[in-house]
């Protein structure tokens, strides 16, 4: 798995110029880096350590966690999911030794909270697999599903 940045600066565009993904907001569409530019920036200074995800944070919030991104990261968040005003990102400068990435989902609604949907993109697909079986057999457990527990478990 290679950078993404490492791909954009050889096609003498870096990070700095080009963006990855486009968010849908409103009726505009948005570069996703600008989530977290401008009066985010004054949040995140804001927030509480604890409600802060950085390079060194991330791995301490578990799934379902509501966090404020470090606005360092801007960068490098590539858009995989959109829809109604919400965005699912994940946040390629956090990858692991494996390529792997954290997934976040953000939107319009969240002011400036992302929510962790998974350590890496199986984790999270997996559970979004999970969520939609649950709402077929115990739609009361759809959320803690969504977090990892199991359908099997007692509610």
């Amino acid at each position: 798995m290679f950078a993404p940045s490492a791909y954009l600066d050889s096609h003498c565009c870096g990070p700095e110029k080009y963006r990855l993904s486009m968010a849908l907001v409103g009726k505009s569409i948005h570069p996703v880096h600008e989530s977290l530019a401008g009066e985010y920036v004054e949040w995140f200074d804001d927030a509480s350590e604890a409600e802060r995800a950085t390079t060194t944070t991330w791995r301490n919030f578990r799934v379902g966690d509501g966090v404020m991104l470090d606005p360092a990261v801007a960068c490098s968040l590539i858009e995989i999911a959109s829809d109604h005003g919400e965005w699912v990102e994940l946040v390629s400068d956090w990858r692991d030794d494996t390529g792997e990435s954290p997934v976040f989902r953000a939107g319009d609604d969240y002011e400036g909270y992302a929510d962790l949907l998974g350590t890496s993109l199986p984790q999270w697909l997996g559970l979004e697999v999970d969520a939609t079986m649950a709402r077929l057999v115990a739609p009361d457990r759809i959320t803690d599903v969504a977090r990892g527990a199991s359908l099997l478990g007692s509610a």
